[in-house]
């Protein structure tokens, strides 16, 4: 009975055995699938140099030199003195001497919020919180931008509806080593990476289409989701960028476009910086329009704004298919403008920055005349306006539209008033007036006035029409039509054709005239001319002449009369 119970228990311990065993490796493939997760959250990359050993790794940068065993069997390297260069050793954070080092924030702009990697609730950000932690992720919206320093003084720039995860941020104390990876999942960032003096420092950027690693240069990464690329802008030194196994080599100058899958392309030479120097160094009024020269080769135009007094984040950030851009939201300050092109590919060039000051407390102009509505008949006009403070000269426009975009008359002024050399023509004219400062900066422009210049009236064209005949011929009436606007006629008539012997100087309100005695017999010249007020009136009309001849019945008689005298 005794042996029949000992093998009893001999099978049940046999069968306890091989349940641990299946039980060891069912754990096992569990944290083999769960490793790329747990390295990613706890292990921090090291890739070997030459004359690394587990040893020294160890004395430098793990809490205990014996560690070196520990290391040994978490990479599972047999050799345990000397590694080929190259080798990526994955260390377990809890082991390092110094833990990963936050990155700071500088400044945030418009709707940035940020997702802590302990608890995974999104929370909108702002300056109280200050620091970042490996595994935390950061969004904008549509207007939002953040700048992020690092340990090693590194700085990003993330731009509006973007999406960044930290990875990695670790600091190695005397070392010098900086290790920071970060992952671009959308959106676009810029940054500028100080040169690494330790060898086994990194600093990459990671897409779903592609990887950048750098030493030391400032560039530019964006990566869109519709299309799946990343698209990599080098402005000082250079980048690696890895898409598909293939490594491409980017320096100064040109970028790359790296799609999903494959490799990058070859490197395109960026377009150059745009000519700015002609903007004002201070603006004095907004809205104000920046205007700049064509470029050739862009398709459009990307312009960024930030304030000089704190970090640099985005306070616009916008894309324009024109040569202009209207500021209009700016409180006043010191700025840094940012233009440049980006080309058919959608690679963007190299910086045109220009820093200006934002005062809006200067002085607007105001208008005396010509009031609103003014009306005008000669086109002879005196523009007179007031001279506030700290106006030096003055701009004057005058234009046939109320936008300005025909301008008839565009003078700088010293004095506040200004009478142009030739008489404007017919037409409806608006006006307006900006100041200037001693040092040449342009205020706003006063609001426009509206004036009308419009022709002399017309003289009248008088018909003479004679009453009777015979004795009666000296009785006539002179009619004309109508004119507009005008609201008297005078009505001359002389002896002589250069009117110094006049007969007749009347002035009508209606539109005919009937000398109250009959004329004598003989030859008269004649004009008129319209009235609308004391000072508009037309001109003479052409002079013209008429005759009153004597009557043959008259003639007779008198021939009878002085008959007998004859006799």
């Amino acid at each position: 009975m005794a042996i029949n119970l000992n093998k009893g228990w001999r099978s049940i311990w046999q069968q306890t055995q091989r349940l641990k065993k299946k039980a060891f490796v069912l754990s096992y493939i569990l944290v083999l699938c769960l490793s790329p997760i747990l390295a990613i959250a706890q292990d921090w990359a090291y890739t070997t140099r030459p004359g690394d050993t587990l040893w020294d790794i160890s004395n430098k940068y793990l809490k205990n030199v014996n560690y070196w065993s520990r290391l040994q069997q978490h990479n599972s390297i047999d050799i345990a003195k000397k590694m080929p260069p190259g080798t990526r050793l994955l260390i377990p954070i809890a082991w390092l001497k110094h833990p990963p080092t936050p990155a700071t924030i500088l400044s945030i702009s418009g709707d940035v919020s940020y997702v802590p990697a302990k608890n995974g609730k999104i929370t909108k950000l702002s300056l109280d919180k200050k620091t970042l932690f490996a595994g935390d992720k950061i969004l904008t919206g549509a207007d939002g931008s953040a700048t992020i320093k690092f340990a090693d003084g590194s700085i990003l720039l993330l731009q509006k509806q973007s999406e960044l995860i930290l990875d990695t941020l670790s600091s190695y104390g005397a070392t010098g080593m900086i290790d920071t990876k970060v992952r671009l999942q959308k959106g676009r960032l810029e940054t500028s990476v100080k040169p690494k003096k330790e060898p086994g420092s990194r600093y990459e950027i990671t897409t779903p289409a592609a990887v950048a690693a750098v030493r030391g240069t400032q560039f530019r990464i964006e990566y869109k989701l519709k299309t799946e690329a990343m698209l990599s802008e080098v402005i000082t030194g250079k980048i690696d960028v890895t898409g598909a196994g293939v490594h491409q080599n980017i320096s100064k100058g040109y970028g790359t476009i790296t799609k999903k899958g494959a490799a990058p392309l070859p490197p395109r030479a960026l377009l150059p910086a745009l000519d700015i120097s002609q903007l004002a160094p201070k603006v004095l009024h907004l809205p104000y329009t920046i205007t700049w020269p064509t470029l050739e080769n862009a398709a459009i135009y990307r312009i960024q704004v930030s304030s000089e007094q704190i970090s640099p984040t985005l306070l616009i950030d916008e894309l324009i298919n024109s040569t202009q851009y209207t500021l209009d939201k700016l409180t006043d300050g010191k700025y840094k403008l940012v233009i440049r092109g980006i080309d058919d590919i959608g690679l963007e060039g190299f910086n045109a920055q220009h820093n200006f000051e934002l005062s809006t407390t200067f002085p607007i102009v105001e208008l005396l005349a010509p009031n609103s509505s003014a009306l005008f008949y000669d086109g002879k006009i005196n523009f007179k306006w007031q001279k506030p403070d700290q106006t030096h000269r003055f701009h004057l426009q005058i234009s046939s539209d109320k936008t300005f975009d025909t301008i008839k008359i565009d003078n700088i002024v010293d004095e506040a008033s200004f009478a142009p050399a030739e008489a404007l023509p017919p037409g409806e004219y608006v006006w307006r007036v900006a100041g200037i400062d001693a040092e040449g900066n342009k205020g706003a422009f006063s609001p426009a006035i509206v004036f009308t210049v419009r022709n002399l009236p017309q003289a009248p064209e008088i018909n003479i029409k004679t009453d009777d005949v015979g004795a009666k011929q000296a009785n006539f009436t002179m009619r004309w039509p109508a004119v507009s606007e005008a609201s008297h006629y005078v009505i001359q008539v002389a002896k002589d054709a250069e009117f110094k012997n006049i007969l007749v100087n009347q002035t009508t309100a209606t539109n005919q005239y009937k000398p109250d005695k009959p004329l004598p017999y003989g030859t008269y010249y004649y004009r008129a001319k319209s009235i609308i007020n004391t000072n508009i009136q037309s001109k003479y009309s052409t002079i013209r002449q008429f005759t009153i001849e004597q009557s043959n019945s008259l003639v007779f008689w008198l021939w009878l009369l002085l008959l007998p005298v004859m006799l």
